[in-house]
């Protein structure tokens, strides 16, 4: 399950909160309320949990969680309408009826251009759904200080805690056992209270909202594969895309015996290798920020290689099919690691680069460096040449030494 913030209750917190505290005349006011029910909301969540009062979920009929869904985003579709009709008055209220009459009464106000505008938005939301806005660096300051049990404020924030309390854990636990009946899986409603509390409990402290489970956010995980609470953790997923690009994948491969294919030496033993020769498979795109670590990666593969089994590496094949796109940073990484293979006395060959690879390399006068006998279609007839410029090369020293 994803942890969020849901509308229903920051709407519910935003009425309750607005009738003792105005978020533009007095905001920092406001903004401790808030902290304040959150803290209430975390100690009523937290003592349900630890009271074991979790058997309150059975009572969430299947028809019941449908509804309370359904209700939830009716309520939040018509507030919207306020700021897609470009209105300055709207209701004051929530309900439907409250809303509808509303839009009749100031229906002079409405603008179609806001209309339209507000539409063509929503068509561009559906079809890019991944937008993350700026986010500040560092932690959230310390809020316990903040928290305000003034009784002016005091009924208020009691009333917004406990209700908005029920409400996200009525939303999350309904939304982790529809889930869990999906799946099949168990699930415990006292784990989830106290889960909930400590998280509100604490997150009051460091200058956090409410938070529960919310539905479209469990519903994107759910559908993307996740299993874990780690799903959670935008800086991971945002470091794995990191890691990803900046080493790329390679392996060394050999040819399996009695099929012509070539594979991962690590992953397939019985794969033979040619003495002198070194096969090399990149996996994905090379830019400048992965040019050097690949460069890096084909003389430690050397120098491996040399060391395990005591042949010297003369030749050196690069396989290009996972490489759909290069920059021209990269290229000239290529380019400096062919100048080093070069002094070493190593002959670099590539397979079967891309179109859009081969354009660049074209362009960039790579090809022309290195020359258009160093590019093979396959991996057989770059090895066959390797070995035929192998025994030629033996030869002639045998010639020379005579």
């Amino acid at each position: 399950m994803a942890v969020g913030t849901i509308a229903a209750a920051s709407l519910l917190i935003g009425n309750t909160i607005s009738t003792v505290a105005d978020h533009e005349t007095e905001p920092a006011l406001y903004l401790h309320l808030i902290f304040t029910t959150t803290f209430i909301t975390g100690v009523f969540q937290t003592c349900l949990g630890f009271f074991r009062l979790g058997i309150l979920v059975d009572f969430f009929s299947h028809s019941t969680i449908t509804g309370f869904m359904g209700g939830t985003a009716v309520i939040l579709i018509l507030q919207q309408l306020k700021g897609i009709f470009g209105m300055k008055h709207f209701a004051t209220k929530t309900n439907a009826v409250a809303v509808i009459k509303g839009i009749f009464t100031n229906r002079h106000e409405i603008r179609w251009e806001t209309a339209v505008l507000g539409i063509i938005f929503l068509v561009f939301l559906q079809f890019t759904r991944h937008l993350v806005g700026h986010l500040d660096k560092g932690l959230n300051p310390i809020s316990i200080q903040y928290l305000n049990f003034d009784s002016r404020y005091l009924s208020a924030v009691m009333r917004a805690g406990l209700i908005t309390g029920v409400l996200s854990l009525a939303e999350g636990i309904a939304i982790g056992r529809s889930f869990s009946v999906t799946d099949n899986t168990p699930h415990d409603g006292n784990k989830e209270m106290i889960a909930f509390g400590l998280m509100n409990l604490f997150g009051s402290f460091t200058s956090c909202y409410l938070t529960s489970g919310p539905f479209s956010k469990t519903a994107v995980n759910y559908n993307a594969g996740c299993k874990t609470a780690m799903a959670n953790v935008v800086g991971l997923g945002l470091l794995r895309g990191l890691l990803y690009t900046a080493r790329p994948a390679a392996c060394k491969l050999g040819k399996l015996p009695d099929s012509g294919l070539y594979r991962d030496v690590e992953q397939y033993s019985n794969a033979s290798t040619v003495p002198g020769v070194l096969i090399i498979l990149v996996g994905s795109p090379v830019y400048f920020s992965n040019s050097t670590y690949l460069k890096e990666r084909i003389l430690r593969y050397i120098q491996s290689e040399q060391s395990s089994s005591g042949d010297t590496v003369e030749h050196i094949i690069l396989d290009f099919t996972g490489v759909t796109s290069i920059d021209t940073t990269a290229i000239e990484g290529l380019l400096e690691t062919s100048k080093i293979l070069e002094r070493k006395g190593i002959k670099m060959s590539l397979v079967n680069p891309r179109l859009e690879v081969m354009e660049k390399l074209i362009a960039s006068k790579f090809v022309e460096h290195i020359g258009k006998e160093a590019f093979y279609l396959n991996l057989d007839d770059a090895v066959l040449a390797s070995q035929y410029s192998l025994r030629t090369s033996k030869t002639n020293n045998n010639e020379d030494t005579v």
